[in-house]
């Protein structure tokens, strides 16, 4: 009886390892399959391998990532939870949990996986960044000055951390600290990328509010020259000139936001750009 015991348990144990080995080809072809963007097979793949394997934590991480790429967070936060649970020191599954929750707008959710992540891995910066986002949104501007502080340190060349830190400074007041990250940003921006015409546009408009209208306008045409069809950067800067009293330039920029404007475009702000036309339209001439 003990040696047929024997055998039973072999044939277990041969028939556990054929399914983690299936299990592991199964999730191979998903991934390929996710490669070629043909995501309803790769699904397909990866459910049978987490069927055959229930404790394939990459099985449950690259569907997750299946469906990130499909804007599906509730399953990929369904799925990412089985991977935390399968392995909890892992710093990305904990990352892009908290990714998930944030699009969910479950924001202590969200806080408290990046700072998991943050904690579990230290050299990350990007956990940083995010949990400065979600206490923005929890409306604790301190602590989102910290954390994006301390992903600035961790990768000083991220510039997405320096336009949210000096978006966030100009925000609450704080001009003289948002030029000077922004100011950074500049110097760490890729040339002619969308991100540093953003460093420009923003860096232009804090310009503006401290009424340093010459330094605004050289930052606003900064940001055109990047991106010609940039709306915001064309009103603020035809504004800009219009403070100036350089009515042509003002002009000039006025109508390219104007032509510029799409449906999406603030109607307020077209009706204020077409007012200050018309205005300079019907001003007497200097004699």
């Amino acid at each position: 009886a003990r040696k047929g015991m024997l055998i039973v348990l072999l044939a277990l144990a041969a028939a556990c390892s054929r399914a983690k080995v299936e299990s592991l080809e199964h999730m191979n072809k998903g991934v390929e399959y996710y490669q070629l963007k043909q995501y309803n097979l790769a699904v397909k793949e990866l459910e049978e391998a987490i069927r055959l394997n229930e404790n394939n934590e990459a099985a449950y991480f690259n569907l997750a990532i299946v469906h990130i790429d499909l804007a599906h967070w509730s399953r990929a936060a369904q799925l990412l939870t089985r991977a935390v649970v399968l392995s909890p020191n892992n710093a990305n599954y904990h990352f892009l949990l908290g990714r998930s929750y944030l699009e969910m707008q479950e924001l202590e959710q969200a806080k408290s996986e990046f700072e998991n992540s943050r904690n579990l891995d230290p050299k990350l910066f990007k956990p940083e960044y995010y949990l400065g986002m979600v206490l923005e949104e929890l409306d604790k501007p301190q602590e989102a000055f910290g954390a994006y502080t301390n992903a600035i340190m961790k990768n000083p060349r991220y510039i997405n951390a320096y336009t949210r830190l000096g978006n966030l400074y100009a925000e609450y007041g704080f001009l003289d600290n948002a030029v000077q990250v922004l100011q950074e940003a500049t110097k760490v921006g890729v040339p002619g990328s969308d991100e540093l015409g953003s460093v420009h546009k923003i860096l232009g408009t804090v310009y503006q509010e401290k009424g340093e209208l010459e330094k605004a306008a050289a930052q606003l045409k900064m940001a055109i020259d990047i991106n010609p069809a940039m709306e915001d950067a064309l009103f603020s800067l035809g504004w800009t000139y219009a403070q100036m009293g350089s009515k042509e330039n003002a002009r000039i920029y006025l109508e390219r936001f104007i032509k510029q404007a799409g449906d999406k475009t603030p109607q307020e702000y077209v009706m204020a750009a077409q007012a200050k036309i018309y205005e300079f339209q019907e001003e007497p001439l200097a004699q």
